[in-house]
């Protein structure tokens, strides 16, 4: 009687041919098994459950050796070996609901996350990433003067310019007699009403040196 003989399996797993025309020494199936470096067939090692996490955490990023997972609220008591990470909502107002992105950079983590009221925000280090919500109208900001303070805070925090505000005006002043000239754009929210607007006016102009 006919037989083949094979002698290990070092070939691994190989489809590139019809099932019976496989090169002796591959495999065409390996079902909860792995090949060794030998070529000889060993049971896979079991999955283990190692923690069990709290409700309120979310996604699961390893870094440095370091397992973390992530919520808005304080820490729900994650178990030993794990490492929780708090991202904050801006406003504080709503708790987040899922991860969508997490990769690391430069020895940190950077991380999208989505929050109860359908606003996704980026965090780096636990720190919300300003530069995608400056600029940008939010719940907290629950009339024109809030709205008026965010934008004075953002011109204020460039060194050429000064701002003030005074209910929902704005007052810019920039260096000494140095014209500079000022653009305004608003945009609206799906389903909002589009009647935003921002005026400027000049109070003084810039002169010359003489």
């Amino acid at each position: 009687m006919a037989y083949v003989f094979v002698e290990d399996f070092k070939s691994g797993l190989d489809r590139r041919k019809e099932q019976v025309n496989g090169t002796p020494g591959s495999l065409w199936e390996c079902i909860n098994a792995h090949i060794t470096r030998g070529g000889a067939i060993e049971r896979r090692k079991k999955f283990v459950s190692t923690y069990t996490l709290p409700s309120g955490t979310y996604g699961f990023h390893a870094i440095g050796g370091v397992l973390y997972v992530f919520g808005s609220g304080t820490d729900p008591g994650v178990p030993v070996g794990v490492t929780y990470q708090r991202l904050q909502h801006p406003d504080g107002s709503t708790g987040m609901s899922k991860v969508l992105e997490s990769e690391s950079f430069d020895g940190k983590i950077y991380i999208v996350a989505e929050f109860s009221d359908g606003n996704r925000y980026h965090f780096y280090d636990g720190t919300i990433v300003s530069d995608w919500i400056d600029g940008v109208a939010r719940t907290d900001m629950t009339n024109n003067d809030g709205i008026a303070e965010h934008l004075k805070t953002l011109i204020d925090a460039d060194s050429g310019y000064t701002a003030i505000r005074s209910g929902s005006v704005i007052t810019i002043t920039g260096a000494s007699n140095v014209a500079f000239d000022i653009d305004t754009s608003t945009s609206n929210v799906d389903g909002g009403t589009d009647d935003q607007t921002l005026n400027i006016a000049t109070t003084q102009a810039a002169v010359e040196d003489v």
